[in-house]
């Protein structure tokens, strides 16, 4: 009965593969054939290094790392080679991490904030143009050892903006353009009390839309709220107070620009966390749908991933779970795109990427846990693309989905080889493993997949260097040339216990040899001379010579004591002696050349 189980379940699983087969057909998968080489052994002789926070500011890329041991965690750089990756600069000094991070490009720089480790300054924002004289802390905003609480920052207009507090109006909002004069509190949204802070909102919750910013803020009356600014004194104002309950805040979230109009998650206070929209005034400010009817309860839209003239997300209606969603902007045009995991259970679809006009992403089903899907926006589009892990109960674990040329590079773990690279075209038979760099099942676990010169650079490990910086490039080139062998082939040797012969190869390559000595009794007729009537063979054997492109050696075969007595009691009662060799050429690429040898032993 267990038996007749397993294979309904199999044949299910069969053919919810196969109907993923046709959609999504590769456009020029350029990457194709780009397989994962390590760049960087930036902590040598097997340490972890560990990059992370991998950022791209001008033509360099910034990381954090544990290079030698004794800078500790630290910002180091390359320019895409290898003499090029270096420690930026020793912030915190000695073994000690300095701890950078929120990383952010402004320019041909990356901004961040760090911690020197000195009780002079503390943790505040910090620049580096990828020198050393170059990097160096921006500005003391809150004077003295404690740091400033700096936030995340949003790019705009050639500032950087984020949350900090100077010790005096609490977590406010302030800008960069990367020097000390230029790193400014630019507005003090909550006025009601003494170092209060309106706390704007982070990378998660800002957008650019038609010469604004648009941020969340809490101005300490409304709550926290949608707003924006235009970057000059008095264009801050908040766009809408979406909950108009004193002081509740709606939590904009996930802003997002599309079709002209800013998208967002918002809670009323009435219908719970649903789908709104904005077109940067309060009356153009209204929700798009209420997903979750039940009141105050949500559907929490989100993450939103524009594709084309469509917006995709999860959301959950109280009755399908959480599944995938598509709008067109519209309340009518906003709808389930498929139940996935039927029923109330959840699908959670995540990491939802644009590929060839639709998506794919990570979801669960009844069958499959965290598994590859993908979606052309319809119902009868949206299926599994292929079981990575095979299994009743483990799922693939499917993480940093990134498109990369017409493909999807991410991290998935079959149950088999442990956690490796893989890539998607959207098809079943286009989604492999890109290689099992860290064999026998340990785990390659290829991790900030960045974007970077054309390729991705990323963090992996491997049995060999540890966890390092990895990219992916082009295969090595394979020699399929088999070197050319030239020997030096006297007609006739005297028979010797040694037997030397001349050799030469076209390319660096290693040369062996192995043969034996024939002694062939002398016949008068049909009736053999020789005191032996049988034909008798004596082992002929060496040490292989390496040898560099076009240089001469001396190859040296030779035959044991006993057998070299022998053959000369053999030629001595009138046999005949030959030399039968096989001479054999190896290159690095382990091609090889065989030739052939006979010699008379006179």
């Amino acid at each position: 009965m267990r038996g007749m189980r397993h294979r309904r379940l199999s044949l299910a699983r069969a053919a919810l593969v196969a109907g993923a087969v046709c959609l999504l057909a590769p456009a020029g998968a350029v990457a194709q054939g780009l397989v994962p080489s390590q760049f960087a052994d930036v902590r040598p002789g097997g340490g972890d290094s560990s990059p992370n926070d991998l950022i791209v500011a001008g033509n360099q890329l910034f990381f954090e790392a544990t290079g030698d041991p004794a800078f500790g965690n630290e910002l180091y750089r390359t320019d895409g080679t290898a003499a090029g990756t270096t420690l930026v600069r020793d912030i915190s000094p000695g073994g000690a991490d300095s701890f950078s991070r929120l990383f952010a490009a402004l320019g041909d720089t990356v901004v961040f904030v760090s911690d020197d480790g000195t009780d002079t300054i503390g943790e505040e924002v910090w620049r580096s143009d990828g020198t050393a004289a170059g990097t160096g802390p921006v500005k003391d905003i809150r004077p003295g050892p404690v740091g400033a609480g700096v936030g995340r920052f949003a790019a705009f207009n050639g500032f950087l903006y984020f949350s900090a507090d100077d010790g005096i109006n609490g977590a406010e909002l302030w800008r960069t353009d990367g020097t000390e004069t230029g790193t400014t509190l630019f507005a003090d949204i909550n006025l009601t009390a003494a170092g209060a802070g309106s706390n704007p909102g982070g990378t998660d919750g800002t957008a650019v839309m038609d010469g604004f910013l648009y941020f969340r803020a809490n101005d300490g009356t409304n709550g926290t709220e949608l707003w924006r600014t235009n970057g000059q004194p008095g264009g801050t104002t908040m766009v809408a107070n979406i909950n108009g309950a004193a002081n509740a805040g709606s939590f904009p979230d996930d802003l997002t620009v599309f079709d002209g109009a800013l998208y967002f998650e918002a809670s009323d206070g009435t219908d719970g966390t649903e789908l709104w929209r904005s077109d940067g005034t309060g009356a153009g400010t209204t929700p798009v749908a209420d997903i979750n009817p039940a009141a105050n309860v949500g559907s929490f839209p989100g993450p939103l991933t524009v594709v084309g003239d469509e917006l995709y997300f999860s959301a959950d209606d109280g009755a399908s779970g959480t599944e995938l969603y598509r709008t067109d902007g519209t309340g009518p045009g906003t709808a389930l795109v498929a139940d996935i995991n039927p029923g109330p259970d959840d699908s959670n679809p995540s990491d939802i990427v644009p590929l060839n006009g639709g998506v794919v992403f990570d979801a669960n089903s009844s069958e499959f846990n965290s598994e590859l899907h993908r979606s052309d926006g319809t119902t009868a589009g949206t299926a599994l693309v292929k079981e990575i892990a095979p299994s009743e109960f483990e799922g693939a674990s499917l993480d940093n989905l990134v498109p990369l040329g017409g493909l999807v590079y991410f991290s998935a773990d079959d149950q088999d080889t442990g956690d490796e690279l893989w890539r998607t075209d959207g098809t079943a038979a286009g989604t492999v493993r890109v290689a099992d760099v860290n064999p026998g099942g340990n785990d390659f676990d290829p991790d900030d997949l960045t974007p970077f010169q054309g390729t991705l650079f990323f963090s992996g490990e491997d049995a060999v260097s540890g966890d390092e910086l990895w990219r992916l490039s082009e295969p090595p080139a394979v020699d399929a040339k088999a070197p050319v062998l030239t020997l030096e082939t006297p007609g006739t040797k005297k028979l010797k216990r040694n037997l030397n012969l001349g050799v030469s190869c076209d390319e660096a390559c290693e040369i062996s040899g192995s043969g034996k000595v024939v002694a062939k009794p002398a016949k008068k007729g049909n009736r053999p001379l020789a005191s032996r009537a049988k034909t008798q063979r004596y082992k002929l054997s060496g040490p292989p010579i390496s040898l560099a492109a076009g240089a001469q050696g001396e190859l040296v075969l030779s035959l044991s004591k006993k057998s070299f007595k022998k053959a000369k009691k053999a030629k001595r009662n009138g046999a005949k002696l030959k030399a039968q060799i096989t001479i054999t050429a190896s290159d690095a690429a382990n091609n090889a050349a065989d030739q052939p040898l006979k010699l008379k032993l006179g």
